[in-house]
């Protein structure tokens, strides 16, 4: 039972990362900084050789970038990112305004009325086919079931699932898949009334 409720909460995991990953972020990356020889020319018995007499320290540069929500309308004034050469890290913004658009709750609202819900419903029907109600169902189980269902066309928000034997069904009414306890998934025929 504990395996079962771990999986299943891991499954409610991942959607909460997609749903999360819809946040504002600002990443810098400092690369290493470059030692340059300083070279001159001397004679050594006549021939010119080429000897280092120091080294220059330059910067290696930066790398930054900003990323914001598909809908949504942001402006950052004044960012400022620095690093100190105790390695400490600084990052100052003089304003920050975001307008999020409608359409984002429509979309984390799709995203949550589908996909999770449908990997929610398969961990729990692969539940009930296994023995012992043990569940061997993995989050790769269940997203291999959800991504086969998706690729033949279905819609993850309208899909019932339902267990029967050693088999679950998936369907929206249109597209049906018909999957084993190893994940192994095939189109199947289904009756309407």
């Amino acid at each position: 039972m504990k395996r079962k409720m771990f999986r299943i909460v891991a499954l409610l995991g991942v959607s909460v990362v997609m749903c999360a990953g819809c946040q504002t972020r600002i990443t810098a990356e400092k690369f290493a900084e470059v030692a340059h020889p300083i070279q001159a020319v001397v004679q050594t018995n006549g021939v010119d050789v080429v000897i280092t007499t120091g080294y220059m320290v330059t910067s290696g540069g930066w790398y930054a970038t900003a990323r914001s929500p598909l809908y949504a309308k942001e402006e950052l004034r004044g960012l400022n990112i620095g690093v100190s050469t105790n390695g400490t890290v600084s990052l100052a913004l003089d304003s920050y305004d975001r307008d999020l658009s409608t359409n984002a709750v429509v979309m984390v609202k799709t995203i949550f009325d589908g996909s999770a819900n449908l990997a929610l419903a398969v961990a729990k029907a692969y539940a009930t086919i296994s023995t012992g109600g043990a569940t061997d169902a993995s989050s790769a189980l269940v997203s291999k079931v959800v991504s086969y269902f998706k690729s033949k066309g279905g819609d993850a928000a309208k899909s019932t699932v339902t267990a029967e034997g050693d088999k679950i069904t998936v369907t929206d009414g249109t597209t049906c898949v018909q999957c084993d306890a190893a994940g192994n998934c095939t189109d199947c025929s289904f009756t309407t009334n």
